[in-house]
Order: C-alpha cells, then sequence, then structure tokens
C-alpha cells in the first residue's frame, strides 16, 4: 500500500510541475496497449484471405493496412517518447531543485545533525544513481510506464484467449505465475546483496576515490605517503564489491534458468494446444497464426509486468527517502508575526543573552550553561578560552545558526526568535576562520546579488589590505577567482583570500560584526596590523571577536573568557590581568612563547 501511495505521490506532484506530461504518458501507454491488436487483426485476416479463396488481393490490402497502421504507431510512438524524455528531465531537474531548495531554507543547526545529512544522501540517491539502475528516477518512471501497458496488454490478449479456449489462459498464466514467483525470489536476493552490502562498499569506494583524486586532499596524501594506504584499501574494497556482484550473479543465474525454463515449457503448452485445437477443426488456420503471436505477446506482457514491478519495489525505499526528506525536516518558521527591522535598528543594535542554554543532539551534557551577558551597541566584545570552551557556539546562537534549549537571546530588546530571519541576517555579518571564496568575479565575491560602486569597494578592499592585490589581476574587479570553473581564474594566497573575505564582511552596512579567528592564516605582525585599525574597520558598529591570540582582545572594550560552557571572568584586558585569573594564565603564556620565537609583536 505504501508504494503505492509513493508512486501515486509522485505522479501527482509530475502533474502539478506539469501537466502536459500526464496526457502524454496516458497516450503512449494506451497506444503501446493496444499496439498487439495490430498483428492479431490483420494477420488472422490476411492469412484467412488466402486460406478460404487465395484472395490475394485481400491478403495484400490487409498487408498494406498493417503496415500503415505500423507505421502511424512508430512515427506517433517516437514523437510521444521524445516528449516523455524531455519532460522526465524537466521534471527531474525541477524535483532536485526543490530539493536544493529545501536544503537551503532549512536551519544551519538541522543541517549540521549528521542524521539530516544522512537523510539528504539517501533522498538524492534516486538522482544519482551510483550502485545499480533500480535506484535511477528515470528508470522507475519507464518501469511504472511498462507496467501499465503490459497490465492493459495482459488484459486485453487474455480476453482473446479466452474466447479461443480457457484453458490457454490457464496453463500460460499458472506456469508463469511460478516461473514469476521464481525470478522475484532470485531479483530480492540480488536486491539484497545490492542493497545491502554492494551499495555500503560502492560509498566507501567513492570516499577514498575522492581522496585520491581530490585537489584539497592532495598535501596530506603526500606528505603522508597516504597513496599505497589508499590504493589498498580501494582494492579491498573492490574485491569484496566484485566477489558480491559474482555471488548475486550466480544467484540470480541459477533460479533465473529454472524460471526461463518454466516460462518456456507454459508457451510450449499452448502452442500444442493451438495446434491440437487447430487439427480438430476448434480454430481455423487464420486463428492458429494468430494465436501464436498472442501467446507470445501474452508471455512477454506477464514477464514486463512482474519485472517491472520488482524494479519499481526496489527503488520504493530511495523514493521514501526522498518524500522523508521533504516532510519530516521544516525550517525555522516564528511563531506570530515576525518583527521587520527598521534601516537604523539594523546598523546599530544591541544583543542581550539572558540565560541561554544550549545542547547538541545527542549530547549528554549542555555546551553552553547560563550564558548571560550584554553587548552595547557600538561597543567591542572579545571571547577567549580554550578549545571546547564552546565560543564559536555562542557565536552561532547570536547569528541564529543556532537555536537556544532554554533562554533567550535578545536584539534591541526583541527576542530574535520572533524577527524576520532574513532583516535579522542584514543586522549581523561575520567572517569565520573556515570562510569560503566562490569560484566567481571578485566583484560577486564582495556583493554577490547586491550592486555595489566599484568606488566603494574599491575603499573596502584597500582598508583590508588588499586592495594592491586585486589592481594586479588581469581584470581587476572583474577578474575571476579560482580555475575549476573558469580557465584564466586566478589563485590567491590563503592571507589574501582570508583579506578578501573580511572585506566582504566590512562591506555590509550591518550593527554587529563578528570575526571568528578571521586572521588564523595571518602572521602576528599582520593581524596586528589590521587590530591596530580595527575600530576603523568596524565604523563604530558593535563587533566581537574570537581569538587565540591575546594581542587582538586588547583593542577590545571587554573581555569575556569562557571554560565549561560558563562565563569565567570579565572586564578589560587590564583588570583580567590585575586579577590574575584564566586570562592572565593565558596571556602571560601566550606572551613567553612569542618574546622566545621573536616574533616582535605582542602575543
Amino acid at each position: 500500500m505504501r508504494k503505492i501511495k509513493n508512486i501515486t505521490r509522485l505522479y501527482r506532484k509530475m502533474g502539478q510541475i506539469d501537466q502536459a506530461y500526464l496526457w502524454n504518458l496516458a497516450l503512449l501507454i494506451l497506444m503501446n496497449a493496444l499496439h498487439p491488436l495490430n498483428g492479431f487483426y490483420f494477420l488472422y485476416y490476411i492469412v484467412d484471405s488466402l486460406e478460404t479463396g487465395l484472395d490475394i488481393q485481400g491478403a495484400l490490402t490487409g498487408l498494406c493496412l498493417m503496415g500503415v497502421v505500423e507505421l502511424v504507431y512508430c512515427t506517433l510512438s517516437f514523437q510521444l517518447k521524445k516528449t516523455d524524455r524531455e519532460k522526465t528531465m524537466r521534471i527531474k531537474n525541477s524535483l532536485m531543485l526543490e530539493l536544493q531548495e529545501k536544503t537551503v531554507e532549512l536551519s544551519y543547526q538541522e543541517l549540521e545533525n549528521p542524521e539530516t545529512t544522512l537523510k539528504q544522501k539517501k533522498a538524492l540517491e534516486i538522482f544519482y544513481p551510483t550502485q545499480a539502475e533500480y535506484m535511477d528516477f528515470q528508470n522507475v518512471l519507464n518501469c511504472v510506464k511498462v507496467m501499465l501497458y503490459s497490465a492493459m496488454q495482459l488484459v486485453v490478449l487474455a480476453v482473446l484467449l479466452l474466447r479461443i479456449h480457457w484453458t490457454l489462459v490457464a496453463v500460460l498464466l499458472l506456469l508463469g505465475c511460478v516461473s514469476l514467483w521464481l525470478y522475484t525470489v532470485a531479483g530480492d536476493r540480488k536486491f539484497q546483496v545490492w542493497d545491502k552490502e554492494l551499495v555500503a562498499i560502492g560509498r566507501k569506494l567513492s570516499y577514498f576515490q575522492q581522496l585520491a583524486t581530490d585537489f584539497s586532499y592532495a598535501k596530506e596524501v603526500r606528505m603522508y605517503t597516504m597513496g599505497e594506504w589508499i590504493t589498498n584499501k580501494m582494492r579491498s574494497l573492490t574485491t569484496r564489491y566484485l566477489g558480491g556482484i559474482r555471488k548475486s550473479a550466480l544467484q540470480f543465474s541459477l533460479i533465473g534458468i529454472l524460471s526461463t525454463l518454466l516460462m518456456g515449457l507454459g508457451t510450449g503448452l499452448s502452442f500444442l494446444e493451438l495446434g491440437w485445437l487447430t487439427w480438430t477443426g476448434g480454430i481455423r488456420t487464420a486463428g492458429f497464426a494468430s494465436c501464436l503471436n498472442v501467446v507470445r505477446n501474452f508471455e512477454s506482457a506477464l514477464t514486463q509486468t512482474v519485472k517491472s514491478y520488482m524494479t519499481i519495489s526496489q527503488a520504493m525505499s530511495y523514493l521514501q527517502a526522498y518524500w522523508l526528506y521533504m516532510d519530516s525536516l521544516a525550517a525555522v518558521v516564528p511563531q506570530g508575526c515576525p518583527k521587520i527591522l527598521s534601516r537604523d535598528e539594523r546598523e546599530k543594535g544591541e544583543v542581550c543573552f539572558e540565560h541561554v542554554f544550549f545542547k547538541y543532539p545527542g549530547a549528554a551534557d549542555y555546551t553552553l550553561k547560563d550564558i548571560s551577558f550584554v553587548i552595547r551597541a557600538g561597543e567591542r566584545a572579545a571571547l577567549v578560552g580554550e578549545n571546547g570552551s564552546g565560543k564559536t557556539t555562542l557565536i552561532k546562537l547570536l547569528l541564529r545558526l543556532y537555536e537556544p534549549e532554554r533562554g533567550k537571546i535578545y536584539w534591541n530588546g526583541t527576542d530574535i526568535s520572533n524577527i524576520r530571519l532574513s532583516d535579522y541576517r542584514k543586522a549581523v555579518t561575520a567572517v569565520f576562520q573556515d570562510f569560503k571564496i566562490l569560484e566567481d568575479t571578485v566583484k560577486r565575491n564582495l556583493s554577490f546579488q547586491q550592486p555595489q560602486g566599484d568606488g566603494r569597494l574599491w575603499e573596502i578592499l584597500d582598508e583590508a589590505g588588499i586592495g594592491d592585490k586585486i589592481r594586479s589581476l588581469p581584470d581587476g574587479l572583474d577578474s575571476y577567482l579560482g580555475k575549476t570553473m573558469h580557465d584564466n581564474g586566478q589563485e590567491l594566497s590563503g592571507g589574501e583570500k582570508q583579506k578578501l573575505a573580511i572585506a566582504r564582511a566590512l562591506l555590509r552596512e550591518v550593527g554587529m560584526v563578528v570575526m571568528d579567528e578571521p586572521t588564523a592564516m595571518l602572521s602576528p605582525n599582520v593581524e596586528y596590523e589590521i587590530y591596530t585599525r580595527f575600530a576603523e574597520l568596524v565604523k563604530g558598529r558593535s563587533a566581537v571577536y574570537i581569538s587565540h591570540r591575546m594581542s587582538s582582545c586588547r583593542f577590545c572594550d571587554w573581555i569575556m573568557v569562557l571554560a565549561g560552557g560558563t562565563i569565567q571572568e570579565r572586564g578589560s584586558h587590564e583588570e583580567l590581568m590585575a586579577l590574575g585569573g584564566e586570562y592572565c594564565r593565558m596571556y602571560t603564556a601566550q606572551a613567553a612563547f612569542y618574546r622566545e620565537m621573536g616574533e616582535g609583536v605582542e602575543p
């Protein structure tokens, strides 16, 4: 029942995307279902004309009519199949686009959940089959089409055979069903091998292939001489993969041979019965000739119906995974009427955390516990702490990438969960340590779809310290970055990319800028240079900065020290140094390190 429900829902959805597709499909199915009648009736007419009176003219007329009908069928069928392929591809692309739109709409917190990632991979497998053809979306639609017209053919052909003798249908159905039951058993065993074993092995093979070919892994692969290890892993997985295929093929072949013999036996007995009926006068020679064709078509239709149903059944788990992903995951929708921020509220904002708790899915303990603080408009705050102290989690809550388990976060006194998300995203921006640069022009990397004057872009690039580098590129702001998408793309160094990411954030007219270790790839001297101009760069906006280098904190109005998910200390650099606590310990230890290394700047 669930399989029928999934298929029905799919075709309902396809009709919504392109209603003409369903009409085209219905006509194609009807033509294929009635096509065998052309051979049956005209063959009967031709043979009967020759048998009864050597009516050559009648036989030729029947032959010509059969040819004309066949020509019309082939012409229409070709056009309908062409339209079907085109519309199927369009619908497939529409469904994939909806899936991607769904993914973009998901909250970052939901998207980061490993279960969500797994659901998305399974949902995509029906569109991007990697291991077996039954996964493929287009193959599933083709099997539904074949199953429907084959089932209709069975009904039509059964009626024709019953008019001759009921035993013809009984023999074909009895031995045919036993034969196809065996084929189904073999197919199910084959599917179990593929679905439970080979698909999983195939995913692992894909991962190691990525390790071997993806440029982002190239340095580690060579530095740690991982090539032999990767090759051995792939060789072992390939051996298991081929062994599974041999096992599957052997089981399927043995039972398949028996299934074919039974189907052949049913067809042979039907032929013998037709011969006996013709010998005893039960049917005429014309009936014998045309019924041979009907029996063959009946056998073919029965086989195609069962095989198509098997393929559809096997693909249902993948189609169901698509619906599960589309249904079970919902974008975060604010309760009530979401607030729209005015321009002044976006560009000047006060953030308040009030008794905020957060715990990751499946975690036993809270990552953040009872966090409360206020960042007033225009203030610059620093977050410091050891790895795992909760700094980045706190920032993701502030940016509304996560939702708190308990407690509230306010922007100018309004609960941020009640602010329209698109408006809140216009009020805050961030530069992360793992930032991404698009393979597009410098201009689009800075402003995306929001047009900005070139003068403003150059001003920001100069402030971030990368203006001269961009001017040196062949096309300046219109130069493409990266070589994957564009042959003439330019490559920037890691530090240059970081400066570009900082410029991108500073370009936005927002009320708060978050810097989550954006200068980690820059030298201490360059970082020192950037942050001595920190106040000028943020231009009076509120700012939150995370860094492992304590020198950056000295330019902030106050510093908050996190440890174990709680606020341990808070105050200015001078106040925390005088306190002699955790901040003082980290600063002193880092200062000694930099003096020893001779970096020439404070930590």
